[in-house]
């Protein structure tokens, strides 16, 4: 992959990533559905199905609902799945440790991603003072105008940032890939090993509610058997 393709996943992961918050919200920004979409965009969807579980497990109870603030996983899942099946192809003998540090680099950009869209609630203020000085004057339209702009304004923002992303973790894990021993490899799948778990002992804390409950083993079954076939 290169500049052109990175482009290209960002225009699609931006679009995506709308879903969190801005519209919608039916799901497709979940990394299970996005992560193995970008994957198919970028020619192995086994891994992004394999990312997108993984953080679909560690972000699993996170919700963006009202004014909570959480960590942007799943754009930087996104970023995650393309930069694993592009390091994926550089560095084909260390594919336990490229899944390791992309998975490392997507917690990182999340809580940065957090950061960002704090700071970028508190600037939206702009909009409210537009449509109180323009509602008697304009009616509905000025809402609509608003609301158009806003969600342009948030696909701009996650298309920099996922864009940024992926050109910023190429250069840094390309540099730190071409320096790790490849006995290392051995070493990672266990701490690969550890990320399930962890994401499965948050998605077990979900497990209380009954209507839940039904939920996760479902999925925890399709995804397994859907790694399976795809082996």
């Amino acid at each position: 992959m290169g500049l052109a393709e990175f482009f290209i996943i960002a225009l699609l992961g931006a679009l995506l990533t709308l879903d969190t918050t801005t519209v919608l919200q039916a799901f497709i920004s979940q990394p299970i559905i996005a992560c193995t979409l970008i994957g198919w965009a970028g020619g192995d969807i086994y891994i992004g199905l394999q990312i997108g579980m993984i953080m679909q497990f560690l972000w699993i109870t996170n919700i963006p609902v009202g004014a909570a603030v959480i960590p942007g996983g799943n754009g930087a899942a996104m970023i995650a799945t393309t930069l694993a099946i592009h390091l994926n192809g550089l560095f084909p003998e260390h594919f336990n440790i490229v899944l390791l540090l992309v998975v490392l680099y997507a917690i990182l950009l999340s809580y940065i991603g957090a950061e960002l869209r704090l700071w970028h609630r508190n600037k939206n203020t702009f909009l409210l003072d537009y449509i109180m000085r323009n509602i008697e004057k304009s009616g509905f339209n000025v809402v609509r105008r608003a609301v158009f702009f806003s969600i342009a304004l948030n696909y701009f923002r996650f298309f920099t940032l996922i864009f940024i992303g992926l050109i910023v973790g190429d250069l840094a894990l390309s540099a730190v890939l071409g320096s790790i021993p490849l006995v290392w490899n051995d070493y990672a799948k266990y701490t690969v090993i550890a990320l399930w778990a962890i994401g499965l002992g948050l998605a077990l804390t979900l497990y209380d509610t009954k209507d839940m409950r039904r939920y996760i083993l479902i999925g925890i079954g399709f995804g397994i058997v859907l790694m399976g076939l795809l082996a």
